[in-house]
């Protein structure tokens, strides 16, 4: 950069064109000047984000004038920020008044009274003024009549239009003159004929008959010219260059993409092209205003190379169907081509790579969230949509939370498939934009294809529209120009949408990815570039890399065949990651071996390369069959065992013809498709045949939904009646008065509309796979020109509006979508004129409290809903402190006097405002109250067993200890266990969250869970230490026996039909140092054959069943021994069988069975129960815990950040996300009651509970908004790093302001919930935070603190 400054603000010369400039450096300033101009504000250093102007394409006097110490700068930058240059602009920086300067003189009257333009013409190197078009002569007489700066004004949007005319002008000109005669007409863009060619499918014979004549035209072009000249209806016509370029380029991808395998079939080899790499690396090259060399390099390749190919493939004729590569050719044949594990050399190769496999999904899952933080904003911002999530989320939180999953899984689903190459391009200079833009155009493509993606971003977008349009007919400027600019940018056609995508990324709001190759937060130095070629796994490499965990007791061709029916059925990989050994031989159709299964670690393993191998699997046979509902799981991640039985044995009908893949692929396919398997591949006659029973099926379905929903209509009252025909679209106002209460016409009514829709969806089973209708009967079409709709079915890459107009959604129940859709218009219009009532009486009222100021709509809503929220919170207080009764009384008596006394009119207002102050200051002295009498804080859990797990062991015993001392000790629990399905954790919930345990301390046996994590309903299960008697673990024994016992409850009666014994080894590292882990342990003589008995009823009793001994020696000191016990029961009660509605594959459960847990824990020597985590976000600590703050009495602390600041899980276990303004009380979770006043707040807000594998829970509350990956009520399994949600305020209120901060609590389970502890110096917090200098835990107040989730380096 040039330090010294310009001379003067108002210079002696204007910024100029050098006299002699030739026309080649003219075109190229003025392209200089476009890519400047449309970078624009987003533009910090221009010398560093901007290309240079040459100072010898300058006026010399000028230039003289910009170069300090008579040095001349290297170049001159536009800064498109700045209007006009000042004495603080460096020398080289050209302000946009320059840029003015600078048309002035190519085209104004110059300082001379002539210009540029003028001289050419008057030599003769330029065309007359005739030869420009309406547009071209506009601005020309605006430059040349520009006196004072009003017709041509240093405005960037203005400059930026002008320019691009400006540059078509001087291309025009000379183009005139070099046409010897000839007319040319000059337009800006090419016909439409020509960008029809490149809709819907190619068709190569008909576009080869334009691109042909089209590239002879086009080889002569220069070097450098602006405009490209051809033949267009017998005339010539000038086109810009960038308009040539963005159609041969997609003309040229579209024919190698769906033309390759076609020509290969005919024996016609194409040659191999880089140019689609070159393109890509040179990232500004779609805007470059001028011809280059690559362009010359690309119209010779189609005419050398590919325009002989094209001629002999013509002549020959194209070959029958469609010529894809899956009608010759299935995955079994493909997959022979490279392998995963043909260069492993030795075991403790297979053993990294299988590691590898492990770390994989936790990279990958992390990243996909992290990266929808900031790339979803992104998306609804190319579309118009500025506001940020959490103000969308107040809009349609629903459809906002459908959006943003469909949009997580399809990004993860991208960033699994990119290449090392591409990862490759983060390190290279200049590498990042190509690497975004690869991510995004990928993105862009797959969710173009995904019908829940598109049903749900179109519903969010009507309820957005109606959003703004009730705004703007308010009266709202804002929300008309947001309107207006939605509509603006839905509807760029697809190539000015993706060059919006392009140059929105060259300089990013942030760079999303500095972080990517991190490949994950918290997994040290393990990048995502290290997993890129996982992605490639063959079945038999799955088989290689499994044998070395099973060996060859299993059946693999089963294995296999049944994985690809967990994809047929969509069922999510991550379900089988999670997946309890009693489960797996209902998933995988077979039995694991036992030294599988009892080995935690060996198992896990298994079932991380399962899933990997699912996630692979799934997104080759996408690939490979171009359809694109293959690599997606079902929307809700629901699963139906049943249904996986039922589908495995279809599978194992169909083996001997493709098996799994023909369930996959005979899914996902229409009848036209299938169709088209039949010329060739193998798996042809599978396909067809799954597809055949699978029609039957969903015509049976359909069937059945219409006898059942005419059944329960049967059944409804007539007000119900009437919500159900509302719903379907069939009663609206037109008929309302007609049908009335006449359950007859009701009938008639419903009838006429299950029919209707009964036939569309019969008609739809030939247009629509089976995934189609699992996902709505959606489809997006592609209309091509003079063509039938076309189903696009697998996404190209590429940026294009996902809300333009309504997406060409196709639907199979047509009929249906247009009366419920109509109903809604009708509706919205009736509850519009409603609206207009309701506003009179609204303003009529408030006018009462208001005065004159309620006539003003805006601030009348506004002051209403502040008193409203102060109503409420003044509601509660009053509700639940007797102080805060008084007061409330008191003030509102004394306030109405006072009121009185200043005037009739103030009696009421002032009666409320005294209420107010009362009911606050009341409510202080409880607070006060309840804090000097009333002993630690208790939590109330508004709906005990509906939000949080619930716990029995008594605080007495808990002091936060971090390890326990030898002995025995069960953890119970009623139904404080999360989901254990799906989490696999046991221990998840069942610690005493680091309690003491002595010798003398002999704590109540566990209680028994069932798979839902709640207290068993059929049975009790018991386990404990029998041998040594009186163990305290002090000294390793030889030997440990365990006895089981169960008892039934009730009247049942249950049968034993199988069960899992499991033991999980804890060393406590910090004791045992470097020393290795001991050696896994089982119980090989307690089997199922060995039990004492399998059936106990009801007037049995304790029943011992069996037992249990380990053998054990001293490498086992200082270690934690959990043993999990799972069973699988039938129950009957009275001689009736019970039947289980909701069975849980993870814990072994089917339609006839059910499961129990139980388990014990023994400690030999010191045994860690918790391990210290991370910060759970960044910022600064703002409260430590005790003290006489808000923390007094809790193991707390408080961590001030900025508002969406992430908040990470700091242990693996189960998240619960709860809002305590939730409208449904289930999911408000925690509320806090202060001492004995009953006094009840909300002060939480957002927050999640998370209950950790270590047995204690974490509050993380006032959060701004939850992850989108949390629902709330719901348990959800997270592990460490995991985002639970963003840094806010939430909870604060006039009376309990706070700032935006974190804070972060340790729990206890207690009687009915999970408690805050009664801390003085909050030892259980400061128990599992970060000490990286291993002394005592100091508050400090100004104390900076970063998540090892957010720094690069540990803590």
């Amino acid at each position: 950069m040039v330090d010294s400054l310009a001379p003067a603000a108002e210079q002696l010369k204007k910024c100029a064109v050098h006299h002699s400039i030739s026309q080649k450096d003219l075109e190229r300033l003025l392209g200089v000047i476009i890519e400047s101009l449309q970078v624009g504000e987003s533009v910090r250093d221009p010398e560093t984000q901007l290309p240079a102007i040459y100072p010898e394409w300058l006026d010399i006097e000028y230039v003289r004038e910009h170069s300090p110490n008579n040095t001349t700068p290297a170049g001159f930058y536009v800064n498109p920020r700045l209007q006009r240059r000042n004495e603080e602009t460096p020398a080289n920086i050209l302000a946009l008044k320059d840029v003015c300067d600078i048309f002035k003189s190519i085209a104004g009257l110059g300082e001379d009274g002539d210009n540029f333009i003028d001289e050419k013409i008057r030599s003769g190197e330029y065309g007359g003024y005739d030869l420009l078009d309406e547009e071209q002569a506009n601005l020309i007489n605006r430059i040349k009549n520009d006196y004072n700066g009003e017709l041509l004004p240093p405005d960037l949007n203005y400059l930026r239009g002008d320019s691009r005319v400006l540059l078509s002008i001087i291309a025009t000109l000379h183009a005139g003159s070099a046409a010897e005669g000839e007319e040319v007409e000059t337009v800006l863009t090419l016909p439409d004929e020509f960008k029809a060619l490149l809709e819907g499918d190619l068709n190569l014979g008909v576009s080869w008959e334009w691109v042909k004549p089209l590239i002879e035209d086009v080889l002569p072009t220069k070097l450098n010219a602006p405009t490209v000249v051809f033949r267009y209806n017998d005339q010539k016509r000038a086109v810009a260059v960038t308009e040539i370029r963005f159609f041969l380029n997609n003309w040229l991808r579209k024919f190698y993409e769906e033309y390759q395998q076609r020509f290969r079939e005919v024996g016609l080899e194409l040659p191999e092209t880089k140019l689609f790499d070159a393109t890509n690396k040179l990232v500004a090259y779609f805007d470059l205003p001028y011809w280059v060399e690559l362009d010359q390099d690309i119209i010779t390749f189609i005419s050398k190379e590919l325009s002989p190919l094209i001629e002999q493939y013509l002549k020959r004729g194209q070959p029958t169907g469609v010529g894809l590569g899956y009608q010759k050719e299935n995955t079994e044949d493909e997959e022979k081509k490279e392998k995963l594990t043909e260069n492993i050399k030795n075991v403790e190769e297979a053993d990294d790579l299988l590691e590898r496999f492990s770390q994989a999904g936790k990279s990958y899952s992390q990243e996909s969230e992290r990266l929808t933080t900031i790339l979803l904003p992104q998306l609804f911002n190319m579309h118009g949509i500025s506001r940020d999530l959490t103000q969308l989320g107040q809009i349609d939180d629903n459809s906002l939370f459908l959006v943003e999953r469909e949009f997580r899984q399809e990004l993860e689903n991208v960033l699994r498939t990119l290449t090392p190459q591409e990862f490759a391009l983060l390190s290279e200079r200049g590498g990042s934009l190509e690497f975004r833009l690869i991510v995004l155009r990928k993105l862009y493509g797959k969710l173009s294809t995904n019908p829940r993606f598109i049903a749900s971003i179109q519903e969010f977008k009507e309820n957005y529209v109606s959003y703004l349009e009730e705004r703007a007919a308010d009266g709202d400027q804002a929300a008309q120009r947001e309107l207006n600019k939605l509509e603006r940018q839905i509807n760029l056609p697809d190539q000015r949408f993706d060059e919006e995508l392009a140059k929105s990324e060259k300089v990013p709001p942030e760079e999303w990815t500095k972080e990517l190759s991190k490949g994950g937060k918290g997994v040290g130095e393990v990048t995502l570039q290290e997993f890129a070629d996982l992605h490639k796994i063959s079945q038999e490499d799955f088989r290689f890399l499994a044998t070395r965990l099973v060996g060859n007791d299993i059946d693999f061709p089963t294995l296999l065949r049944n994985l690809d029916v967990i994809i047929a059925e969509r069922w999510s990989p991550e379900q089988i990651r999670g997946l309890d050994p009693g489960g797996s031989t209902a998933i995988f159709g077979l039995v694991l071996p036992d030294y599988l299964t009892q080995d935690g670690h060996r198992f896990q393993l298994f079932l991380n390369l399962c899933a990997e191998y699912l996630y692979a699997r799934r997104q080759h046979l996408a690939d490979h069959y171009q359809l694109d509902a293959i690599s997606r799981q079902t929307g809700s991640g629901s699963t139906d065992l049943a249904s996986l039985q039922a589908a495995q044995e279809m599978a194992e009908r169909y083996k001997e013809y493709g098996g799994g893949e023909a369930l996959v692929v005979g899914r996902a396919s229409d009848s036209k498709r299938v169709e088209e398997y039949q010329h060739g591949n193998k798996f042809g006659v599978g396909i067809s045949g799954v597809h055949s029973e699978t029609k039957e099926q969903r015509k049976g379905q359909l069937e059945t939904h219409k006898n059942t929903t005419r059944a329960r209509f049967h059944e409804m009252s007539i007000d119900d009646k009437r919500k159900q025909l509302q719903s379907l679209g069939l009663l609206t106002p037109d008929n309302e008065q007609f049908i009335g209460d006449d359950e007859l016409r009701m009938a008639q009514l419903l009838d006429t509309g299950l029919n209707e829709d009964y036939d569309d969806g019969v008609r739809g089973l030939d247009d629509f796979s089976y995934y189609e209708d699992q996902d709505n009967g959606y489809v997006q079409e592609q209309l091509g020109t003079g063509q039938r709709s076309i189903p696009q079915r697998y996404g190209r890459p590429g940026g294009r509006s996902l809300l333009k107009g309504a997406l060409n959604l196709k639907n199979r129940f047509q009929k249906a979508q247009k009366r419920i859709k109509q109903a809604k218009k009708i509706a919205k219009a009736a509850k519009k004129l409603a609206d207009k009532g309701l506003e009179k009486v609204e303003a009529a009222a408030a006018s009462v409290v208001m005065g004159p100021l309620a006539q003003n709509k805006t601030l009348r809503r506004g002051i209403l809903g502040v008193l409203t929220a102060l109503v409420l919170d003044t509601l509660n207080m009053i509700q639940q402190g007797f102080f805060a009764k008084v007061g409330a009384f008191l003030g509102g008596a004394l306030g109405g006097i006072a009121g009185g006394a200043a005037g009739g009119v103030f009696v009421i207002p002032g009666a409320i405002v005294g209420t107010f102050g009362g009911a606050r200051l009341g409510h202080g002295i409880d607070q006060w109250f309840a804090n000097t009498f009333g002993g630690a804080p208790e939590v109330r859990v508004s709906s005990p067993g509906l939000s949080l797990p619930l716990a029995k062991q008594s605080a007495d015993t808990l002091t936060g200890s971090a390890k326990v001392s030898g002995g025995e000790f069960a953890k119970t629990s009623t139904n404080a266990w999360p989901a254990i399905a799906t989490s696999g954790g046991f221990m998840a919930t069942v610690g005493l969250a680091g309690a003491v345990i002595t010798a003398s301390i002999q704590p109540p046996p566990l209680g028994t869970i069932g798979a839902s994590g709640l207290e068993s309903e059929y049975v009790i299960v018991e386990k404990v230490i029998t041998d040594p008697a009186n163990f305290t673990g002090d000294v390793v024994p030889s030997s440990i026996t365990y006895t089981i016992s169960v008892e039934t409850k009730g009247n049942y009666q249950i049968e034993i039909v199988n069960f899992q014994d499991q033991i999980q080894l804890t060393p406590n590292t910090e004791v045992r140092g470097s020393e290795a882990p001991p050696a896994a342990l089982s119980c090989p003589d307690f089997t199922f054959a060995n039990l004492a008995t399998r059936v106990i009823g009801p007037n049995d009793g304790k029943v011992q069943i069996g037992t249990c001994t380990i053998t054990l020696d001293q490498s086992y000191h200082d270690t934690g021994i959990f043993n999990k016990f799972t069973m699988q029961f039938k129950v009957s009660e009275n001689g009736q069988a019970v039947t289980n509605s909701s069975p849980d594959f993870n814990c072994g459960e089917t339609s006839d069975t059910f499961c129990a847990i139980s388990g014990v824990q023994a400690c030999l020597g010191d045994c860690p129960l918790q391990q210290e985590g991370c910060w759970p976000t960044s910022g600064r600590l703002t409260q430590g815990p005790g003290g006489e703050g808000s923390h007094r009495n809790t193991a707390a602390i408080d961590i001030g950040a900025r508002l969406g600041t992430n908040v990470y899980a700091t242990f693996d276990g189960t998240a619960y996300a709860f809002d305590t303004y939730a409208a449904e009380p289930s999911n408000q979770g925690l509320i806090d009651r202060t001492g004995k006043s009953g006094v009840y707040s909300k002060s939480y807000g957002k927050h999640v509970v998370l209950i950790t594998n270590q047995g204690f829970a974490l509050l993380f509350a006032h959060l701004n908004s939850h992850s989108s990956t949390l629902r709330l009520g719901t348990p959800v399994p997270v592990t460490a790093g995991t985002i639970l949600g963003y840094v806010g305020n939430s909870g604060s209120t006039t009376g309990l302001q706070m700032g935006m901060h974190l804070h972060y609590e340790y729990r206890v389970p207690t009687g009915n919930s999970w408690q805050t502890i009664r801390s003085t110096n909050g030892a259980q917090i400061i128990g599992v935070l970060p000490n990286e200098t291993g002394e005592a835990f100091v508050f400090n107040g100004t104390r900076q603190v970063t998540s090892c989730y957010d720094a690069s380096t540990p803590q």
